[in-house]
């Protein structure tokens, strides 16, 4: 799947620098509504099997997103939150966490095409913009499930401290030139059909417990 093409940049400013989060915001917004739409707890009533469901998808986008680029900052803290609620879940409900899938496919191509070219650090910011993005959206998640999914924490939904989104937005206020800006656009609108593709081809199945 080919990136999809890019929103003209929105014309707030930041004083005399360009939002790069209202920039990368109108270059995902298709891609977000439709992951809104496809992940596991968008169901109307979800069980704990569809948040074990849910964390196998983000766990294998997770090793995807590491395998395509480097020094992507927090990744391993944010694999380890992601597989520790998944065993969570699998042991409440009786089922083995299976082996990550091959999440192989044209969007890791591009990415270590990034990964390897002039504005790689602003790439990266644009993936980190997915990854920092989804956790506003877990915490939504947590408030709406957290009392039908209990006795589960759902604690990876919390989104760590609170302080990490308004860090996060520290570091997208940074001044970026135009080409700085297209490669955060391009590593977010990669990083998103990445989830997408995952989401839509389904989480592998987890197996109920034989112990």
């Amino acid at each position: 799947m080919s990136p999809t093409p890019l929103a003209a940049e929105p014309t707030e400013q930041l004083g005399d620098r360009v939002n790069l989060r209202a920039v990368l915001r109108a270059a995902t917004a298709d891609l977000h509504a439709h992951i809104d739409r496809a992940m596991p707890l968008a169901r109307p009533a979800p069980t704990l099997a569809d948040y074990l469901t849910h964390l196998l998808l983000l766990r294998d986008w997770l090793g995807a997103l590491g395998q395509s680029m480097t020094g992507l900052n927090g990744l391993a803290d944010e694999q380890a939150a992601v597989l520790a609620d998944a065993e969570h879940a699998a042991t409440l409900i009786g089922h083995t966490v299976p082996v990550p899938r091959d999440a192989a496919g044209p969007e890791q191509a591009a990415l270590r095409a990034l990964d390897d070219g002039a504005h790689a650090d602003a790439a990266r910011l644009g993936v980190r913009y997915v990854i920092e993005g989804s956790h506003l959206g877990g915490k939504v998640l947590r408030r709406r499930w957290g009392e039908r999914l209990a006795p589960h924490p759902l604690g990876y939904l919390g989104g760590g401290a609170p302080d990490r989104w308004p860090a996060f937005l520290d570091e997208l206020a940074a001044a970026r030139s135009p080409d700085e800006r297209a490669a955060a656009c391009a590593g977010a609108v990669l990083a998103f059909q990445l989830l997408q593709r995952l989401a839509d081809a389904g989480a592998p199945a987890a197996h109920e417990s034989r112990a």
